[in-house]
């Protein structure tokens, strides 16, 4: 990791590796309700809770992101540079994630996170940032001011993914949906993934129906439904 400018202190006492272990690598403590039927295809973040909202993000950086360690930066009341998490990737150097459980967004808030990150110490040299919200962050204004801030700092990667973006980003992981939504709403947000096939369910059936036929045929119904 010496290449990439930065150095990983295993044992430093202010890191958290999340690890299989780790609280946030645990079940949330709270799942969000289900997602009405008749909603968009949107998850329900607003209603994770701040505890939930953590593992939903250490959940993003290791199995979205694809990071190969993910660790929380500092303690609750140390001075964190705005950031919460931090993903160290194959072939980059780490990116850094805020996670903000906020009901609304606006521009001060996407300003203050990006100049508190800026004006830390950025440890690691991270030229990446991300800004995790449960708002809704789809705003002409929030957008106008993320390309300022981008045009600004050149040298920084500046993503903010709100209830949209991360929405969008989870389709694809039924698995982290059903984790912190519920299996209800991973079926409606995730169903085009979530749904077998009509082939694969008719070659069900007709799997099932090639076994039927003989054991119905050598009366075996009840020692077949028996071993299962």
């Amino acid at each position: 990791m010496a290449e990439l400018g930065y150095e990983v202190r295993v044992g430093e006492p202010d890191w958290e590796l999340i690890d299989g272990s780790h609280r946030l690598s645990a079940p949330p403590p709270a799942v969000a309700q289900t997602l009405p039927a008749t909603a968009a295809l949107t998850l329900p973040t607003e209603y994770l809770t701040w505890e939930s909202f953590e593992h939903l993000v250490a959940a993003i950086v290791r199995e979205v992101e694809g990071a190969f360690e993910a660790r929380v930066y500092g303690r609750r009341g140390q001075k964190q540079h705005g950031i919460d998490v931090v993903g160290f990737l194959d072939g980059e150097k780490p990116r850094v994630y805020q996670a903000k459980d906020y009901t609304t967004y606006s521009t001060a808030k996407v300003e203050k996170a990006v100049k508190t990150f800026l004006e830390g110490k950025r440890p690691f040299g991270s030229e990446h940032l991300v800004v995790m919200t449960t708002a809704d962050v789809i705003d002409t204004k929030i957008d106008e001011k993320l390309h300022s801030l981008r045009t600004a700092n050149p040298d920084l990667t500046l993503h903010l993914w709100g209830k949209q973006q991360l929405s969008d980003k989870l389709q694809e992981h039924p698995r982290i949906v059903t984790r912190f939504f519920g299996a209800e709403t991973a079926r409606l947000v995730c169903k085009e993934l979530e749904q077998p096939s009509v082939t694969a369910r008719t070659a069900a059936i007709a799997s099932d129906a090639m076994v039927r036929g003989p054991v119905q045929h050598l009366e075996l119904n009840e020692d077949l439904d028996r071993g299962r």
